[in-house]
């Protein structure tokens, strides 16, 4: 009997630490540059996007690096302009948002990648005027797409901490 009761108990802690890691896993989102995919989310900071980032974009250096806010701008399609990928910081390095922005669809697979993921996982996502946003993980995802608009056209999802 009292084996019994202790297989019940190692089985419900399996089961627990099983489900537990199932969602963690969820509580990221990949954003992929140059093949390689950034697992953010809540637990992300300055110091491990970092590093990812330089994994990533090897040969780039950061356009504006400040406590607050690492930039890159790179060239994700050949022969298509640059894409912006703006992280924010708070205290402690701790991340807050991402602003992944381009002037077109087609120049900024980034945001289209996050873009699909995002509808696979978290639905349609609800309509805003021309825009989409989701939430997910703790984030808001909007995503901003204004065409023939000449030099103010934009292909853009911002990501913003919405909690603690």
């Amino acid at each position: 009997m009292r084996t019994m009761n202790i297989m019940r108990s190692l089985l419900a802690l399996v089961l627990f630490l099983g489900l537990s890691g199932q969602a963690l896993c969820q509580d990221t989102f990949p954003v992929v540059v140059n093949g390689k995919t950034l697992d953010i989310g809540a637990a992300s900071n300055r110091t491990s996007l970092e590093a990812a980032l330089t994994s990533a974009l090897p040969s780039e250096e950061p356009s504006l690096a400040a406590p607050e806010r690492l930039q890159y701008d790179f060239q994700a399609v050949p022969d298509q302009g640059p894409v912006t990928l703006a992280f924010d910081f708070g205290p402690g390095g701790r991340f807050e948002g991402l602003t992944i922005d381009a002037s077109l669809k087609e120049q900024n697979p980034v945001a289209a990648g996050l873009a699909a993921w995002l509808g696979a996982k978290a639905g349609k996502g609800v309509r805003k005027g021309q825009d989409t946003v989701w939430t997910y993980a703790g984030f808001e995802f909007l995503l901003t797409e204004t065409k023939d608009a000449g030099e103010d056209s934009m292909y853009a999802m911002a990501i913003i901490r919405k909690g603690p």
